[in-house]
């Protein structure tokens, strides 16, 4: 269910967990990447398994200026499941800054097609839900 962001924010967000961290992404269908904050890569907590890749890539902001950055493997969850995604780094995090709960930052980044497409994402916004495909699924085992 997307239905607290859509309510909060208007947007939807997708509920993730980290080392027990509650974590929220945007979803956004037209983002032709997936974007993380570093700073939330600078905490312990959450920078347990993500690995920083040797390489660089370049993405337009909203600004229409284009941008390099660092890109990384970062993993989560969602329910029961794994996930692992590439994402680019974003430096300054000011252009997804958000309220805290508590003080811990819980919107993270950006989930953008790459991931959508991988698995085979749903939108009810009528019922705010998001149906994902579990990874490790092939399409043969999906009916």
């Amino acid at each position: 269910s997307f239905a607290n962001g859509l309510q909060g924010l208007g947007l939807p967000l997708l509920k993730t967990t980290k080392n027990g961290y509650a974590l929220y992404f945007l979803i956004d269908t037209g983002a032709s990447k997936n974007y993380i904050r570093q700073d939330c890569l600078n905490l312990p907590e959450l920078n347990e398994d993500t690995l920083i890749l040797d390489e660089k890539e370049e993405y337009y902001g909203i600004d229409n200026v284009c941008h390099e950055a660092e890109t990384c493997n970062f993993r989560f969850n969602v329910d029961q499941y794994q996930y692992m995604e590439k994402f680019q780094i974003i430096k300054d995090g000011s252009a997804l800054s958000f309220p805290t709960t508590d003080g811990f930052l819980h919107v993270v980044g950006i989930l953008g097609t790459p991931f959508l497409m991988q698995y085979k994402a749903m939108m009810d916004f009528a019922a705010a839900e998001l149906s994902l495909e579990a990874p490790g699924v092939s399409d043969q085992e999906v009916k």
